[in-house]
């Protein structure tokens, strides 16, 4: 079996390196996008399944493309853990590239290993707006002899209080990291607008509250995104970044006490912000980390603030010096230990 995926990656890779279409639904892969229309501008999340009935998922990120094209991949998402029936999960959420048309587009999954998994998403137009209505004057009211009485006027019932605001519980990060970690990013207002702060670092972006960050495009795994945050375990963070101006400085095994996060409002939240302390690169566009702090507030079925489902808290790793191997990372939490730095021949290991 990892013959045939050996060889199957293999195969996938050279065709990659000709001017050729990704094959869709190959291997044990599929893909699902939701929602799976909307606005050139909105959001989407596209999950790539690979049922392989695997015991550890496989270590390759799955890098998506748009319509087809091995040349113009979207971003790139790491499988979590298996679920009930032994499938691996890896969801990225994004938007479509800038100049997209109208229409149907084609998104792909590939794990590199001969798996891949395509799904339609199809680009509205945007609606037309109404015409204004024509504005007709009023007639004028008939004079009249006698004044009409005036009723007394009745007293107004006083205002509802405001909710009090889903901030004033929020966990305090602590000052352990430094002074850029002892409190949350600004609030982003701008929809589909994600930057991201590396403490000692200074990107592009000029417009405040957010001069000196730096743009991101996506922001991966699903479980780090609302409404799932919070609830499905705390993977290493996998970013996509505008451009790569960057990337000398953001080296495997680099270390940042803090990284802030902040993602404006998107079709299922409001806004996502995050703390990240003890931060160590795991590549160009991914890190762990040992203590997160998180704050959100999803839309409700309405589309108003689902203020009662305002999500906020914290989240510890424990990490252990050993040897000269670097941080041995632990989950802390329902029991569950999580041992990385797996060899990549366990990770490939399927079950008979």
């Amino acid at each position: 079996m990892l013959a045939r995926r050996i060889l199957a990656g293999a195969v996938l890779g050279a065709l990659a390196a000709a001017p050729t279409t990704v094959l869709a639904n190959s291997g044990n892969g599929s893909l699902t996008v939701q929602p799976n229309k909307g606005l050139a501008s909105a959001t989407f999340t596209a999950t790539f399944i690979d049922s392989n009935q695997f015991v550890v998922c496989p270590a390759a990120a799955v890098t998506f493309y748009w319509d087809n094209d091995p040349g113009n991949p979207i971003g790139q998402a790491s499988f979590g853990s298996p679920d009930g029936n032994n499938n691996c999960y890896a969801s990225l959420t994004t938007k479509p590239p800038a100049g997209s048309a109208a229409g149907a587009h084609q998104v792909i999954g590939d794990d590199g290993i001969g798996d891949v998994g395509n799904a339609t998403y199809t680009i509205q137009k945007p609606p037309t707006p109404s015409p204004s209505p024509t504005h007709r004057p009023s007639p004028s009211p008939s004079p009249s002899h006698s004044p009409s009485p005036q009723p007394s006027p009745q007293p107004k019932p006083s205002p509802k209080a405001p909710p009090p605001s889903p901030t004033a519980v929020l966990p305090t990060p602590s000052a352990s990291a430094g002074p850029g970690c002892t409190s949350f990013p600004p609030g982003n207002p701008i929809p589909d607008y994600l930057v991201v702060e590396f403490d000692g670092l200074t990107g592009d972006v000029q417009s405040d509250p957010f001069e000196g960050w730096i743009e991101l495009t996506a922001l991966a795994p699903q479980e780090l995104l609302p409404p799932r945050l919070g609830h499905a375990g705390f993977p290493q963070a996998v970013l996509t970044f505008r451009t790569n101006s960057l990337a000398r400085d953001l080296t495997t095994g680099r270390r940042f006490n803090c990284v802030l996060v902040s993602l404006g409002p998107s079709q299922s939240y409001f806004y996502a912000r995050y703390v990240f302390e003890h931060v160590e690169m795991t590549g160009p566009n991914s890190f762990r980390y040992d203590t997160v702090y998180y704050d959100y507030l999803p839309r409700g079925s309405d589309g108003l603030p689902g203020v009662e489902d305002h999500g906020q808290g914290r989240y510890q790793l424990v990490a252990a010096q050993s040897g000269t191997a670097g941080f041995a990372w632990q989950w802390v939490g329902a029991g569950v230990l999580v041992l990385l730095g797996l060899s990549g021949t366990a990770l490939a290991r399927r079950r008979v």
